[in-house]
């Protein structure tokens, strides 16, 4: 059910014990954006948990608070209130439907379609930190540096530091803000983009498998199950984006022996449309799904789904 930000801070206001979680794979937006509002509960001596169904990447170590996020391992969690965060329903994992209290999604993606309890869904805004920002605001919260720097990161990661369509003057002016309030760009940007040598050395052996198909139009990266330990897959798929005359670039991983994710990026194409095909969901230009099957068999499918939708033909969107 669709809200408005008054009734989102309400049911924020009601609750005492709250969880928060967000989408697997998180990215900077999902990490920041459940820290920076961990950490405005906690001020208001609320009970908060952040609870992920996956591996939290280490880049992001540098926001305050990251060392307490939990990875889920199948235990009863209790709350009076789960809010998700930058994503639609069903993209948590298991964290959901592993508690009996209401959800509040919170979130900014245009395929949300506001099935959980109560939805607060901006698609205008840049990142679901940005949404963040203006429900503190009106809430009259004082955004401290810990609550800047995570909202920046969300901000900043999710417009490719300001480089992609979705930048908007409304993202500049409040990270400007942010920055008066604490957050360090040039360290956020330091943190996220650091590698290990190690790391280089497995960037340069993913990019072997990288091809072209679909007449040159796209670009793949086709990671098995030899690649199981790379995390670095967002370097990957923007290396492959920025080749000169690709319309889509795709990565697919496999993360186990009956699981591979799928990644996928456009300037011209929507993705979104692909990934929900797919089971998955995002953005028009950045867009992911899970294929439960093994690597040979998800290539099987996904090449198949990328060029019907390339020809516009035999999936319906």
């Amino acid at each position: 059910m669709q809200i408005d930000m008054q009734a989102a801070i309400q049911h924020l206001e009601q609750a005492e014990r709250i969880l928060l979680t967000a989408h697997v794979h998180p990215d900077g937006d999902a990490i920041g954006s459940c820290l920076a509002l961990c950490h405005v509960l906690k001020k208001m001596g609320k009970h908060v948990q952040v609870v992920l169904d996956d591996h939290m990447p280490d880049i992001y170590d540098i926001l305050p608070g990251f060392n307490e996020i939990k990875r889920y391992d199948g235990e009863t969690l209790a709350a009076d209130l789960v809010v998700l965060l930058d994503a639609r329903p069903g993209r948590d994992g298991r964290i959901c439907s592993s508690v009996s209290a209401p959800v509040l999604n919170i979130d900014h993606h245009a395929s949300n379609d506001c099935s959980t309890d109560f939805a607060y869904v901006e698609p205008e805004a840049a990142a679901t930190a940005e949404i963040l920002y203006g429900l503190f605001r009106e809430w009259g919260i004082v955004i401290d540096e810990d609550i800047a720097s995570c909202l920046y990161t969300g901000i900043a990661t999710d417009t490719g530091f300001f480089a992609f369509q979705n930048t908007k003057p409304e993202a500049l002016e409040i990270c400007a803000d942010l920055l008066r309030a604490g957050a360090k760009p040039a360290e956020i940007a330091s943190a996220v983009r650091r590698k290990s040598f190690h790391e280089v050395e497995e960037l340069a052996r993913g990019l072997g498998t990288m091809e072209r198909f679909a007449d040159g139009r796209a670009v793949g990266i086709f990671l098995d199950e030899s690649f199981l330990d790379l995390e670095l897959t967002d370097d990957l798929i923007d290396m492959a984006r920025n080749i000169r005359g690709t319309e889509l670039a795709v990565l697919l991983k496999a993360e186990g022996e009956d699981s591979c994710r799928v990644r996928m990026r456009s300037e011209e194409l929507d993705v979104s449309k692909l990934a929900e095909a797919l089971g998955g969901g995002g953005h028009r230009e950045a867009a992911g799904a899970t294929i439960m099957s093994n690597f040979h068999q998800a290539r099987k499918i996904f090449m198949e789904n990328v060029h019907s939708y390339l020809n516009k033909k035999d999936v319906e969107f």
